[in-house]
């Protein structure tokens, strides 16, 4: 009943200081570790050391292959201004917005980052003069999105992109080298079991413009429409159609979407399909058919560059949220892993910085979301997580006097390129041994007395079981061996 009449535990802490009942310094720390909750926010991922070293070893996987097909890499800072993040169609409640504890900042109102494309824009208008063109570049960082936290879709998450931007212009073959390029990566991390969709979206806004051409407000009509048609997958062919029923009004046709939007065709049955396609108006004819013809450029070009043609699946209904796609569009899905949804996407931007410059910045671009993949892989065990250290080799140090000679050893094995951590601790070699069991390390070296004397070292090969008395040379063998 008495604590009733405090509002904490703090506050009653500070009472009884104030009255002199207990020391300050005492119970200052301890009535602040009451109130601080050590559980993580959901939809903010951690990994623990196996998980996360499987992660950074995918990093490093997808950065061999971008870097090894010309790309090169940028870091841009997390936090933007908001009127740059809403330039380009994002939703507002899906961004995080800043601001100080106290005061305000001077640079304005500012959000994090959702995607790695928009500061793109920003980044070659602010440093165009420094730039060569076509500017390659990858980008693998944190983005956060003010999503429902569930499984599989994360308020942070790690997205891997590359891009490549133009000046004025940008040929075709780019959006089929991206694509190729991604797929490479994630053939490199071993997904090679995947679906490639693609579109292109003036096929699709040339569609609903022919549908919606008595509308008022056509240009809302269509992106309403574009939105409804993204949501295929994840709510029923019912809802979707209800939706495009209440947006396009009497010019609704039922077979018509169903026949675009949710049939299945082979390549060459899309393309003879879109051939037979007519327009009363010659301007959407035109940009209907280049829309076709881009399309068939990009899935040409694509094979030509290594792609497998039996991956690659024409999907009229691919529409990508995002206003500020207008070309080629694509998704990547593993058929194995439906409910992952897209692993990749992205597509051709060519306005994508006509709020940030006078000039024309053409770009291409696709993006692999890494946490949402990396865990899926992981958790399946087709990306191996088995060890909770980088360690190859443990060097056990028997005897203090010969802290050196292990130290040297302990060097030899780096400048070999052989990961090795020196164990410093005062505990007894079975503390040790069991220490690189746990942290799965495969090669445990031993030295003491006869080890030092003879310039040898003891090899304790920890997966197979097998100890060898062996120099320094030959122990270097063993272990690239394995």
């Amino acid at each position: 009943m008495f604590l009733r009449s405090f509002n904490s535990i703090k506050t009653f802490c500070y009472w009884l200081c104030s009255v002199q009942i207990v020391d300050l310094r005492r119970f200052c720390h301890w009535s602040w570790r009451l109130e601080i909750s050590i559980s993580r926010i959901s939809g903010f991922p951690e990994f623990l050391p196996a998980q996360q070293i499987a992660f950074e070893k995918c990093k490093r996987t997808i950065v061999e292959v971008f870097e090894s097909n010309g790309f090169c890499p940028i870091d841009t800072p997390a936090v933007e201004r908001l009127d740059t993040l809403l330039a380009k169609g994002c939703d507002s409640n899906e961004i995080y917005a800043l601001h100080r504890a106290r005061g305000e900042d001077k640079d304005g109102e500012l959000g994090l980052r959702f995607d790695l494309t928009v500061p793109l824009a920003r980044y070659v208008s602010q440093h165009y003069g420094q730039l060569s063109f076509p500017y390659r570049r990858y980008h693998i960082a944190p983005v956060w999105r003010g999503e429902r936290p569930q499984s599989g879709r994360y308020r942070q998450f790690y997205q891997c992109d590359i891009d490549v931007v133009g000046d004025g212009s940008l040929s075709l073959m780019f959006d089929a080298e991206v694509l190729t390029v991604i797929c490479k990566a994630l053939k490199a991390i071993g997904v090679c079991d995947f679906h490639v969709k693609v579109n292109n979206r003036k096929i699709l806004m040339t569609f609903f413009e022919s549908l919606l051409y008595k509308s008022q407000t056509i240009s809302e009509s269509i992106y309403q429409a574009i939105r409804a048609i993204d949501k295929k997958g994840k709510i029923a062919v019912e809802q979707i159609l209800a939706e495009l029923q209440y947006i396009i009004g009497d010019e609704f046709n039922e077979n018509e979407l169903l026949m675009w939007f949710f049939s299945k065709k082979s390549k060459k049955e899309w393309f003879d399909f879109f051939e037979k396609q007519q327009f009363t108006d010659m301007l959407r004819k035109h940009s209907f058919d280049n829309g076709v013809s881009e399309l068939r450029t990009v899935v040409d070009s694509s094979i030509s560059m290594g792609l497998d043609e039996n991956s690659i699946i024409i999907d009229p209904s691919l529409a990508r949220g995002l206003d500020y796609y207008t070309g080629t569009i694509y998704e990547i899905v593993l058929p194995s892993f439906p409910e992952l949804g897209s692993i990749s996407g992205g597509g051709r931007y060519d306005n994508l910085a006509h709020t940030l410059s006078s000039k024309n910045f053409p770009g291409v671009g696709m993006s692999i979301g890494l946490t949402r993949l990396a865990t899926a892989l992981i958790e399946r065990g087709i990306i191996d997580s088995s060890s909770s250290s980088t360690s190859r080799l443990l060097v056990v140090i028997q005897d203090q006097r010969y802290f050196s000679y292990c130290s040297d050893f302990a060097n030899r094995m780096r400048t070999a390129g052989i990961n090795t951590e020196l164990y410093l601790g005062d505990k007894g070699l079975k503390a040790k041994i069991r220490y690189a069991d746990r942290a799965n390390i495969p090669f445990v070296s031993i030295i003491g007395q006869r080890e030092f004397e003879e310039n040898f070292v003891t090899l304790r090969d920890m997966k197979n079981q097998r100890q060898y008395f062996v120099s320094q040379d030959e122990a270097i063998s063993i272990i690239n061996a394995q």
